[in-house]
């Protein structure tokens, strides 16, 4: 009965040094899984950095190859513009793309300048000038500037309807030109979900377009038609028209003013 006794107690010592050794062991099993779990997200990090250096890098050798066979043609593309979607676009000769313009017939921010998928079209006329901050934006539709069109900073083109420009037009500072606009007659859904109809715009040749002009969808603009700075400009507007105010009204004729 002594030897039963003194086995069993043997057996429960057994045991009891068994179970610290599984209590410390499970911990350390788990600070090893973090570890290894942190090293493993840490790695990804660095790998995702280094392929968006290496694509930045690689877009910025293609863009520069591209601009350069455009300058061989006469066209100058400074390397700090943005230009989206090369496959939609066509520029003319003695063209200038100043830096910090884009032209984009893809979606703006696309990932890639030269490779991705353009969804509109872009055709810029010989001898234009595109100021710095100047957005053209295809979105779906397609934008047309002549000859000798002047496109000053910070305006914005937005084609989804499609804008056409004549020759010899100058587009002054902070213009915004959107042949679209949003559908909102359901009240019980949010406005953006609606969609979007576009008209298009239709400026003529030799039209002076004033600093902070808005010109919005379904307009059309006469040959050598004046557009006062500010002026909000929902009506068309007939050759050789003056117009200023919001929403713009003629206040003048340049037929009228003789030489």
């Amino acid at each position: 009965m002594l030897l039963g006794l003194r086995h069993s107690l043997q057996v429960r010592n057994d045991n009891l040094q068994i179970q610290p050794r599984q209590t410390t062991m499970l911990p350390n099993i788990l600070r090893t899984s973090v570890f290894a779990y942190r090293g493993l997200m840490m790695l990804k990090t660095v790998l995702r950095i280094l392929k968006r250096s290496m694509q930045r890098q690689f877009e910025a050798v293609r863009l520069r190859v591209y601009c350069s066979k455009l300058q061989n043609e006469g066209v100058y593309i400074d390397q700090g513009a943005r230009i989206l979607g090369v496959g939609g676009i066509k520029i003319g000769r003695g063209t200038i793309v100043h830096k910090g313009a884009t032209i984009t017939a893809a979606e703006l921010g696309g990932p890639d300048r030269l490779r991705c998928k353009h969804t509109g079209t872009i055709v810029i006329g010989e001898h234009c000038s595109i100021w710095p901050g100047v957005i053209i934006a295809s979105f779906g539709g397609h934008i047309e500037l002549g000859k000798n069109v002047s496109v000053n900073p910070h305006t914005v083109l937005n084609g989804y309807g499609g804008i056409r420009v004549g020759d010899d037009t100058r587009i002054a500072a902070h213009t915004v030109i959107v042949a679209s606009n949003h559908v909102f007659v359901d009240l019980h859904r949010p406005i953006y979900t609606q969609g979007l109809t576009g008209e298009g715009i239709d400026i003529g040749c030799d039209v002076w377009i004033g600093a902070g002009v808005r010109i919005l969808d379904g307009v059309k603009v006469g040959d050598g038609a004046v557009l006062g700075a500010g002026a909000v400009v929902t009506k068309d507007i007939r050759a050789g028209d003056i117009v200023a105010g919001v929403p713009a009204r003629t206040i003048g004729s340049r037929f009228n003013m003789g030489c």
